[in-house]
């Protein structure tokens, strides 16, 4: 059975939250934990508009492109 639109945004969330957010902690200093909270919201945001772009087998990478494209000027 192929899983829903919201069953598969449900799963990458759950999945690739942790790694999405470690990465914004690594990479941008100064923010406060609200801030990478927020900006952790804006990708998942990002991902569900464009769930379709969302490769099956290279979510991960993908996030953290989205990640890196909408984070403030401090991350490296």
């Amino acid at each position: 059975m192929v899983p829903t639109r919201e069953e598969r945004f449900r799963v990458l969330a759950h999945q690739f939250a942790p790694d999405v957010g470690a990465y914004l902690r690594r990479r941008s200093y100064p923010l406060s934990e609200p801030d990478i909270e927020e900006l952790i919201q804006s990708v998942f945001a990002v991902a569900w508009r464009r769930l379709d772009d969302v490769p099956a087998d290279n979510e991960l990478p993908w996030l953290i492109s989205a990640a890196r494209n909408l984070a403030p000027g401090q991350v490296v």
